[in-house]
């Protein structure tokens, strides 16, 4: 029969055990994980309800919570092995929030996630076993202070929180992909260029996402190549079976194209750019994959198709740089009057000259950001 002050602290441990299971699984899933669950809900929700990551939350803390607590009026965990009682909530949690893009595709599979659960299950169930049958009859007269008692759960507790994250960590760059969707959805598009950012390399979803998202604020003849381009045209536009938060056919409905099956993004852009009713993103759209495509020499013919070349002042800067490397590389003698722009290619063709490691070591970032970089190196 336990003591009084035994109950109490038995009470106490319980009591901030659930406190630190509760705060971890809502901070987790309204902030962390918020990116990924709207871009789930997004996709198998039939309301008209907008996602608010607190109310998830809040509904999915609550129940997990809920579901640890009666399970530990089973199993009995107690003194320094509470924490364990969560297990399967972590479990759980990480189930919950381990999406990807088998969402869109259906190529999830859900055998490792029910061995993983049934393991745990087999796990509590084992050491419950073994603290109420063994154990706990050999220590119930061991007084053990109620701070080292929380501690030791609070290190249960550290494990299993690492081992939710580890099993929910799923694709990095989907998590930038649905980072940018929500910032674009809630229409903050500077957010969502601003996501992985400083990454030198992204997937094709996030570059068309990010392609799509500076056509929106027609930025992107001057800053498509602030960001990574490893896939030429081909990472201009999205492709026609989903895979991404980011849904292709709202983009192809607002730049009003259509794409054949088998076409390639530049034979699409060609083909769409023809065609007089489309908006006039879609022709820049045209002119970058010219640009991707490196044809310096068609796309200084086609540019003039869409803008006043004679006012060079006028065109978006990776514009004027392509045709500083036209001047260049066809030696026409046709000067662009921008001395800062002029200083920066006579700076990339020094640094063209050097060993790679010495490209890669001195290149400042303001290069790196330019057509000729990627011109010359990608």
């Amino acid at each position: 029969m336990r003591s009084v002050s035994e109950k109490r602290m038995q009470r106490t441990v319980a009591l901030i055990c659930a406190t630190l299971f509760v705060a971890f699984s809502f901070t987790y899933i309204s902030l962390y994980k918020a990116p990924l669950l709207e871009a789930l809900y997004d996709h198998v929700a039939t309301g008209k309800l907008d996602y608010n990551p607190y109310i998830a939350a809040t509904i999915i803390t609550a129940t997990l919570t809920t579901l640890a607590i009666w399970l530990n009026r089973l199993l009995k965990f107690q003194r320094e092995w509470t924490a364990l009682a969560y297990l399967p909530s972590c479990i759980l949690l990480a189930f919950i929030t381990d999406i990807n893009r088998g969402i869109y595709t259906n190529e999830g599979d859900l055998l490792p996630w029910l061995f993983i659960f049934l393991s745990v299950v087999l796990f509590n169930l084992l050491i419950s076993f073994i603290l109420r049958r063994i154990l706990f009859a050999k220590i119930k007269d061991y007084n053990l202070e109620s701070n080292r008692l929380v501690w030791r759960n609070m290190v249960i507790f550290a494990l299993m929180f690492m081992l939710t994250g580890f099993l929910s960590d799923g694709e990095k760059d989907f998590n930038y992909e649905s980072a940018a969707y929500v910032e674009y959805k809630h229409g903050n598009i500077d957010a969502a260029l601003n996501v992985a950012k400083d990454c030198s390399s992204a997937s094709q979803e996030l570059t068309a996402s990010r392609a799509f998202y500076l056509a929106l604020q027609n930025k992107m003849g001057d800053n498509l190549f602030n960001y990574p381009q490893h896939f030429a045209s081909g990472g201009l536009l999205l492709p026609v079976q989903r895979t991404t938060p980011l849904s292709p056919d709202s983009i192809y409905a607002i730049l009003g194209i259509e794409r054949k099956s088998k076409e390639t993004v530049f034979e699409c852009l060609q083909r769409n750019v023809r065609n007089d009713s489309v908006p006039n993103i879609v022709k820049d759209y045209y002119l970058c994959a010219l640009l991707l495509e490196k044809r310096i020499l068609q796309f200084k013919e086609e540019l003039s198709h869409y803008y006043n070349i004679e006012n060079v002042d006028s065109l978006p800067t990776h514009y004027k740089e392509a045709l500083l490397l036209y001047n260049y590389v066809v030696n026409d003698g046709e000067q662009i009057v921008d001395t800062t722009l002029q200083h920066k290619f006579d700076a990339m063709r020094i640094l063209s000259k050097q060993g790679n490691r010495m490209k890669k070591s001195s290149a400042d970032e303001e290069l790196r950001r330019t057509y000729w970089w990627y011109y010359l190196y990608e």
